[in-house]
């Protein structure tokens, strides 16, 4: 079966591992990244699990912008874009919708920062006349 890697997001066979704790968690091929490397792709699940959870908490809130202050500007970038779309959108059920309709510049934030995907240029998916149920959000 095999155990996950929490940095790669690969299964690898049990031998692939070692030690408890985190060790146990990442595979031998990520430990031997450089820490600074390692610290990076950890900061970036952990801001995409932001986004993921239904309502995201006070402490989690200030977890963000102790990450907003980080050295990394990739994360710091990041955690900025998140912190501002969880003040403007705690909960996540109908997050999309209200953004597009209240905070159209803070959705284009998040993609081009990578937290939703891009759509083409020819359609405007956040319009309601392309489509008039707007069951896309």
């Amino acid at each position: 079966m095999g155990r996950f890697c929490i940095l790669c997001g690969r299964t690898r066979p049990n031998e692939a591992f070692g030690g408890k704790g985190e060790r146990a968690r990442i595979c031998r091929k990520c430990r031997k990244l450089p820490r600074e490397k390692q610290e990076t792709l950890k900061h970036e699940y952990e801001i995409f699990g932001f986004m993921e959870q239904s309502h995201v908490s006070d402490k989690n809130v200030a977890r963000l912008r102790t990450l907003a202050r980080s050295e990394n500007p990739r994360i710091a970038d990041l955690a900025a874009v998140v912190l501002e779309v969880v003040q403007a959108t705690p909960y996540k059920h109908r997050r999309l919708r209200i953004l597009a309709r209240e905070r159209r510049d803070l959705l284009n934030r998040m993609e081009e920062a990578g937290l939703i995907l891009a759509r083409p240029a020819s359609e405007d998916p956040y319009s309601d006349e392309t489509d008039p149920t707007g069951a896309w959000v």
